[in-house]
């Protein structure tokens, strides 16, 4: 029991009780969707247990998933991290305009918060999550070079002028 309580586990259920439980397949589903692999028990465990109490919501898991060092390390393009975070937060992939205008906003520096932000507000993530039986959520706290993604790619073009390279977001 001691074990079971450090490892913070007890209450997850194994692969073969979670394979008709929703929740379980949107954890697993996140993790192969925005790094390609599943997620290690332990990492499983938070996650599941976090959406199914609802101390976390999905555009909470989305966004700190693609903060983590293991999705940098991917090196994905701003178009794959567009069509990624489509494809987890709706089920489909982005249209061609979508991808366009995100991908230029997140190269002239944009975070990809804003992005995450825009899709938890479309119906079709809200319908995701009531299918998932999980909290959708949002971003609540967007740093103000994403309050206006217009004004953030003007002075990103400016930066690039100046040093002759794109600004890097934190």
């Amino acid at each position: 029991l001691a074990v079971c309580i450090l490892a913070g586990t007890c209450m997850v259920p194994s692969k073969v009780r979670a394979e008709k439980d929703l929740t379980s397949d949107f954890v697993d589903r996140t993790y192969k969707i925005l790094l390609d692999e599943e997620p290690d028990p332990e990492s499983y465990g938070f996650w599941y247990l976090n959406l199914k109490d609802r101390n976390t919501t999905a555009t909470g898991m989305v966004e700190m998933l693609t903060d983590i060092e293991a999705f940098k390390a991917k090196g994905y393009s701003s178009e794959q991290t567009v069509s990624l975070i489509t494809q987890v937060m709706t089920g489909k992939e982005p249209d061609d305009s979508t991808v366009k205008t995100y991908a230029a906003y997140l190269d002239k520096g944009v975070s990809v918060r804003k992005y995450i932000n825009d899709v938890s507000k479309v119906p079709e993530f809200t319908s995701m999550c009531t299918q998932y039986d999980i909290e959708p959520g949002e971003v609540t706290d967007l740093e103000p070079r994403d309050r206006d993604p217009e004004l953030a790619a003007f002075v990103g073009e400016i930066f690039t002028e100046l040093y002759g390279r794109a600004p890097v977001a934190k």
